[in-house]
């Protein structure tokens, strides 16, 4: 199980046997080279943990425990964690400022605790069978468990095609659960599994313009910081955006704008290169850059492999161009800074301007808004383009519905005919106790519901195995408590207007960015997928979604599906994202559900 967890720690192992119990850890040395090895315990021996993550608040934490008296063994963030539960019980997790995964076994009391981070940058899979519970930090490990025989869970592939990911607590593995973020479960000997949240976005108030501005800045400012604490080199994903760019310009503040290295990728396709404006921030802050420019066929000659270590399937292409920019990093850095969470959390999509306007029309009596969503939906996709047709199908759709639909691969209602057994899903099942009763507003409630859905189980997910694949530690100060804590308290102007996006952060930018770097129009991370799957990719789509290979898992129409292929390959219609979907569910299901897990 540790084995096939490597790449997430190639530096040592770690294993701890005694009774019934068996805890294993892969560990990539950050903080402690010395005496960091887990599993680690506390003084008497009655409580191991193993951790994967960081703790940037963990010298604070750990002078209060020896103030109360706990002796330490190594200069870990992880032997705090357990000192502190020996104080507070499951209340310490609240007080962790970071990313983890982390499984304690408390001998005293019999039973395991296992929890994740507040938005979900470190994954947790479990798996609880009739006399055994089984935890790891990817579905790999579980799947070399004696005994264990994969399946797919139906009901997931059904969120799966309609979001692109499987929505925690679910996983695409009948059986196997994802701990959901600011989670955490207790399981005690007789097998009974008890969940609890310990994180939730609080409800926006009004403050003053000049002290969100002020502590909106000071958060960033020491999220960055904290962030930087590290016993190996660290450097910053920049794109070029202002999310990068912001994070690298706290960076370079902290530790000097000289010591400080970015790394960039480029590519050939202009359209899809964002790399001249990365070097425009880079040389503004005076940091080093590492500018990689990759050809059409070095990427594409990634394709396979990159999709290939998804032990659950995620319908993201940027997963390519994030796993690149991580493998060239990693020829310099163990750990990187990225601007991770920025879109969510300050509202920085253009469909949160839409979720606006639709909130007047959501106020009109409902005989107004039945007649104009008919007149709207049959306007043809040539007309108002794929994007627009989305919106305007799903104006029956409550505010996390279509803030869902707008970037989903298929629709609920293309399922019938694209899957053999008849689909049961509806997205009702997803709005979760930490999205309703919070707001009132379509903007807030649609940033909610990407903070828990689409950042922690979509977004985060992605970069973790792709920077983990290449043994690559990233971390997101958007993501820091402090950070999470001035957001809540934001008021919804200071986010989004009818014509602006990330209000307060394009304002704390502008003192520190180019001009230009802050105004110009986004764009996403990404790749020419839907050119690509027409041209140099056919061949490959082709082959992995034909007929036989289809078929043989039993799941798919292969009519349906060679209707989309026949569709995008004319240029009739852009399938891409149904297309590339279907692709990466495919490789998943033949590599770990077929194959051999390597």
């Amino acid at each position: 199980m540790t084995r096939l967890l490597k790449h997430r720690g190639p530096d040592s192992q770690g294993i701890h046997l005694e009774g019934n119990v068996g805890i294993g850890v892969r560990r990539l040395s950050v903080i402690d080279l010395k005496t960091g090895d887990q599993p680690i315990h506390n003084e008497d021996s009655s409580l191991w943990i193993v951790f994967n993550g960081e703790i940037y608040n963990y010298k604070r934490l750990r002078e209060s425990a020896i103030a109360a008296g706990h002796r330490f063994y190594t200069e870990s963030d992880t032997e705090v964690i357990l000192h502190l539960y020996e104080m507070y019980g499951t209340a310490a997790i609240a007080m962790l400022d970071g990313m983890f995964a982390m499984c304690i076994w408390d001998k005293t009391k019999d039973c395991f605790l296992l929890a994740r981070d507040r938005i979900g940058e470190k994954p947790l899979y479990y798996f609880k069978g009739p006399s055994e519970f089984v935890f790891a930090s990817e579905p790999k490990a579980i799947l070399a468990y004696p005994g264990f025989v994969p399946e797919v869970d139906c009901h997931s592939l059904e969120k799966y095609l309609v979001l692109g990911y499987v929505p925690s607590p679910s996983s695409i593995y009948k059986g196997v659960n994802k701990l959901a973020p600011g989670s955490f479960v207790v399981v005690d000997s007789d097998g009974t599994v008890t969940t609890s949240f310990y994180f939730e976005m609080g409800t926006p108030h009004s403050r003053s313009l000049e002290n969100v501005r002020q502590s909106a800045y000071d958060a960033l400012r020491g999220a960055v910081e904290s962030r930087l604490v590290s016993d190996v080199p660290i450097g910053v994903l920049l794109s070029g955006g202002v999310d990068s760019s912001l994070i690298a310009s706290f960076m370079g503040e902290a530790v000097g704008s000289d010591v400080v290295n970015a790394f960039t990728i480029g590519f050939e396709d202009s359209r899809f290169d964002e790399s001249e404006y990365a070097l425009r921030v880079a040389q503004h802050l005076g940091i080093r850059t590492h500018l990689t420019t990759f050809k059409e066929s070095d990427v594409l000659s990634h394709v396979s492999k990159v999709l290939s270590i998804l032990d659950e399937p995620i319908a993201d292409p940027s997963l390519i161009p994030t796993y690149l920019v991580s493998l060239v990093a990693r020829e310099k850095v163990k750990v990187v800074l990225t601007g991770d969470g920025g879109d969510e959390l300050f509202g920085g999509y253009p469909k949160y301007r839409v979720q606006l306007w639709l909130g007047m029309y959501d106020r009109l009596p409902k005989s107004a808004r039945r007649l104009i969503a008919s007149l709207l939906r049959r306007l043809p996709e040539g007309l108002v383009g794929p994007k627009g047709k989305r919106v305007f199908s799903t104006l029956s759709h409550n505010v996390e519905e279509r803030n869902m639909l707008w970037i989903s691969p298929f629709l609920p209602s293309e399922l019938s005919q694209l899957l053999i057994n008849r689909p049961t899903f509806t997205l009702t099942e997803l709005e979760g106790r930490r999205i309703h009763g919070l707001h009132n507003d379509p903007v807030s409630i649609a940033m909610n519901n990407d903070v828990r859905y689409a950042l922690g189980d979509l977004f985060l997910a992605k970069v973790d195995r792709a920077s983990m694949a290449c043994s690559l530690e990233s971390r997101a100060p958007f993501l820091a408590f402090d950070v999470l804590k001035v957001v809540s308290q934001l008021p919804l102007s200071d986010k989004v207007g009818f014509s602006k996006t990330k209000i307060l952060l394009k304002e704390i930018a502008l003192s520190r960015l180019p001009r230009e770097t802050v105004l110009r129009k986004k764009r996403g991370f990404g790749i020419p997928i839907s050119a690509w799957l027409r041209g140099p990719l056919k061949e490959f789509v082709s082959s992995t979604l034909s007929e036989e290979r289809i078929e043989a898992s039993s799941l798919f129409s292969y009519k349906e599906v060679r209707q989309l292929l026949d569709q995008h390959f004319s240029g009739l219609r852009d399938n891409s994202p149904k297309i590339w979907a279907l692709l990466a569910f495919q490789v998943w299901y033949e590599k770990w559900l077929r194959g051999t897990p390597e």
